[in-house]
């Protein structure tokens, strides 16, 4: 969540604008914000006479950054849709600690904190007498000045993801297409990022491209090409976080606020070694129909030749098999692979 928070001096809150009751975008049990504003010192030499200032806010009936300089590639995208309240306060010259706590209900003075998003803040925000100083702080979900203090706090929420994979059983250097679906709430540009344990023999990892467009926000769809090799289970995991502008640059927002923005899903890949599905189909072994595996160029597999006949797996094969099926290091096809029908 961000906070957009302003301070000017003169000891009064304005919550000012069109107000909404519910974070439509997310989802959440936000309606709005508890904001705590505490004088301290700006140094070792400073001296001052204690503030102490609370009260709630309610969420702005608006969507941000909406072109708003302030706000816009700072840290959101200028396409994203953040949900947020601002707080306006007076307030004398100094420094100010300014935390806003997402609220689930508000009554006058009384307040429930939300069960899904957390407290932003703000530590020593100098104020300037006869100036605003505007201050944009993100809270998270799970999902200042014065002269003046303008506090606008946005909800960011974490992206949804779903994943659909062609098939989990494969052969060795048989390519398996992965395609995860996700969005962001607000809409916030991504990242999708894959890793493997253990590492796969290659990966092509597809773009992303939007593929519709519900609830106020892009649906994106990556597709990607994974090549194991040896025979074992792959636990794959696929990451999607959502970005912010920091420094001028696309940065992880989970990175710019400290706490996590992401959502994963880990799935397995199970690489198997059997002899492929063949007949023989006179004196020559073909595929059995509608069983033809292809395998990923460059990439080296066990045939049923070097498995049965090399010697090489002797640990995990039958001596009495491997003498019906061999003639030395040559395999009898005929004894392994049935006849076509």
């Amino acid at each position: 969540m961000t906070i957009l928070m302003s301070l000017i001096g003169c000891n009064t809150a304005n919550d000012t604008g069109a107000m909404m009751t519910v974070d439509y975008l997310g989802g959440t049990d936000v309606v709005g914000f508890h904001f705590e504003v505490d004088r301290v010192a700006c140094d070792a030499s400073d001296t001052f006479a204690p503030y102490h200032w609370e009260g709630n806010v309610d969420l702005v009936d608006g969507i941000f950054p909406a072109m708003i300089g302030f706000v816009e590639n700072n840290p959101f995208d200028e396409q994203t849709r953040h949900t947020g309240a601002d707080m306006f306060l007076s307030v004398d010259p100094g420094c100010y600690d300014v935390t806003a706590a997402p609220a689930s209900a508000v009554d006058g003075d009384d307040w429930t904190p939300s069960s899904d998003c957390s407290v932003a803040s703000a530590s020593g925000a100098e104020v300037v007498g006869g100036e605003t100083t505007e201050l944009l702080l993100l809270s998270q979900c799970i999902g200042d000045e014065t002269g003046a203090v303008d506090t606008l706090v946005l909800l960011n929420h974490p992206p949804i993801i779903s994943v659909s994979i062609d098939e989990k059983f494969n052969y060795e250097c048989e390519p398996v297409n992965v395609c995860v679906t996700y969005y962001d709430p607000d809409d916030d540009p991504m990242v999708v990022e894959w890793a493997s344990s253990p590492s796969w023999y290659v990966l092509n990892q597809g773009d992303g491209e939007v593929i519709g467009f519900d609830d106020g926000h892009r649906i994106w769809q990556e597709c990607s090409e994974i090549v194991t090799r040896w025979t074992q289970s792959y636990d794959v995991t696929v990451t999607v976080s959502d970005l912010g502008y920091e420094g001028g640059s696309l940065t992880k927002i989970e990175d710019i606020i400290g706490e996590a923005s992401n959502s994963d899903l880990t799935f397995p890949i199970h690489t198997n070694w059997i002899e492929e599905p063949m007949c023989m189909d006179g004196d020559t072994a073909v595929p059995v129909e509608g069983a033809d595996i292809d395998r990923y160029p460059g990439c080296g597999w066990t045939d049923a030749e070097t498995f049965y006949c090399s010697g090489s797996y002797s640990s995990m094969t039958d001596p009495e098999v491997v003498e019906y099926l061999c003639d030395g290091t040559d395999l009898i096809e005929e004894n392994l692979y049935p006849d076509c029908e």
